[in-house]
């Protein structure tokens, strides 16, 4: 991972959803070279994943090795600033904060997306700890749908995620705490070479769009392990 260029966004509210632009990183340049490898070579995956997306790929073993290494300092990038945003906003304490060893992260799966016009993906979320979505290649078709959209939100293409429903399911019904609880659903329009990692249990989907386009992300699961001092 280049050490420049690691600006980010996050989204202010209880989650921590880190946005970054790798488009001119290693990571994505690599993924664009392999992209029709993993079509012509990928496991389908289209019926053990959520998407209703005719062409969904994981990698083969390779090439997990390969995109593990590329991504774990993203991974740990996340989890520092993570750390940091909920010192910041007394989510942990110093002296949780002070008990933290170290981080290593073990990727689980990678799969790539070959989205057309009509598919979409619904309402899910994931196993493991953290997620990730890559935009390999979004057509700037998929943007220009938004001026004859009539319902403002979500866009076409969009990713949604949810936080109001992880809120509730936390929470375990308690009426007072999920009235006093802050409740954000967020709507993202992401461009080519943009990067969104997430806990992978906030819930999320994809909406659909019309154009005769494709678009193109890779996602994965990661497993966190956290050592603490003795």
């Amino acid at each position: 991972m280049q050490k420049t260029e690691l600006e980010y966004s996050y989204l202010n509210s209880g989650t921590f959803l880190m946005q970054l632009d790798v488009s001119s990183h290693d990571i994505f340049k690599e993924i664009c070279s392999d992209v029709s490898i993993i079509r012509q070579d990928g496991i389908r995956a289209d019926d053990s994943l959520a998407g209703r997306i005719a062409e969904e790929y994981q990698l083969n073993q390779d090439l997990v090795k390969k995109y593990d290494d590329l991504m774990y300092d993203y991974f740990i990038f996340y989890l520092q600033e993570c750390v940091k945003w909920k010192l910041d906003s007394e989510a942990l304490d110093h002296d949780q904060v002070n008990s933290i060893k170290n981080y290593d992260v073990i990727a689980k799966n990678f799969w790539v997306n070959f989205q057309k016009s009509y598919e979409y993906n619904p309402l899910h979320s994931h196993n493991d700890d953290l997620s990730f979505v890559l935009y390999v290649d979004v057509p700037e078709q998929i943007y220009r749908e938004r001026d004859d959209f009539k319902p403002k939100s979500p866009f076409p293409g969009q990713i949604s995620f949810h936080e109001s429903m992880y809120t509730l399911r936390r929470l375990n019904g308690s009426v007072k705490e999920t009235i006093l609880s802050p409740m954000f659903d967020h709507n993202l329009s992401p461009k080519t070479g943009t990067l969104l990692i997430f806990p992978a249990h906030l819930p999320h989907e994809v909406s659909a769009f019309t154009s005769n386009v494709e678009r193109i992300t890779m996602s994965g699961n990661a497993s966190v392990k956290i050592e603490l001092n003795q």
